[in-house]
């Protein structure tokens, strides 16, 4: 008896296990937003939160079938609420929900257009960044067309017009335009990284194409089993 309520509670434990795995491939990638992981284009989210916990950085993913998208469109599909701040009154756009409820975005106005303010993740632990001032969220890309170089850069990428890592070396680089401008391919790669600026935009880098999936939460069901199998167990466990 003792042997049956030991391997019940591996398998709650395992079964209520919401850590994430390690991926190296879209492959891999647990949770998808948009046309999902079978669609003919997909493309993933990297956050990294910077904040000594672990995982160091989640990822998910994004897929559709046809039409332009862009880092905000998968942004925004992926966070299961984005909020809005500092626009006019009057001008505030709706807020948008998304797939994973853990994940909250807000987005904020200033004069030169949308940034990121904050992104909060819970899921056992809180994860929450947010600043714009002596710290900001930067925002990384592999992969992806941009329209052109920005003023004095124009070699940076060998007169391409494509990010680098479009060939599946990772290689991030740090975003030429913002989220609602940048086109998302099929196989690239959306970073946002938390860290201070500190006069020439150094954050800690991305990991290469090594990330953290998120993994589905548990269903009620699986809760309710988990519940139930404690208490079976305590039951049992007085009984001896």
């Amino acid at each position: 008896m003792k042997k049956i309520i030991i391997a019940l509670v591996a398998g709650l434990l395992v079964a209520s296990d919401t850590r994430a795995a390690q991926i190296f491939s879209f492959d891999q990638i647990e949770l998808w937003a948009g046309d999902g992981a079978a669609a003919t284009n997909r493309a993933a989210l990297l956050i990294q939160w910077n904040d000594g916990n672990t995982p160091t950085a989640i990822v998910w993913g994004f897929g559709w079938n046809s039409g332009t998208k862009t880092g905000m469109d998968m942004l925004t599909a992926v966070a299961g609420l984005t909020t809005f701040s500092g626009y006019a009154p009057g001008t505030e756009p709706s807020d948008i929900h998304g797939m994973d409820s853990r994940l909250t975005v807000q987005l904020g106005y200033s004069s030169f257009g949308d940034y990121v303010n904050s992104v909060t993740y819970i899921d056992g632990i809180t994860r929450s960044q947010t600043g714009f001032s002596s710290s900001y969220w930067a925002y990384y890309c592999m992969g992806g067309v941009f329209d052109a170089p920005p003023l004095g850069a124009s070699n940076t990428f060998l007169g391409s017009s494509s990010y680098p890592g479009s060939n599946g070396t990772p290689n991030w680089s740090y975003s030429w335009t913002g989220a609602w401008s940048r086109e998302i391919d099929d196989g690239s790669w959306d970073a946002w990284s938390y860290g201070a600026d500190d006069g020439s935009f150094v954050h800690q880098a991305p990991p290469s194409l090594t990330a953290y999936a998120a993994v589905p939460e548990p269903s009620p069901l699986a809760l309710w089993l988990l519940a139930f199998g404690v208490l079976y167990v305590r039951k049992r466990l007085h009984s001896y």
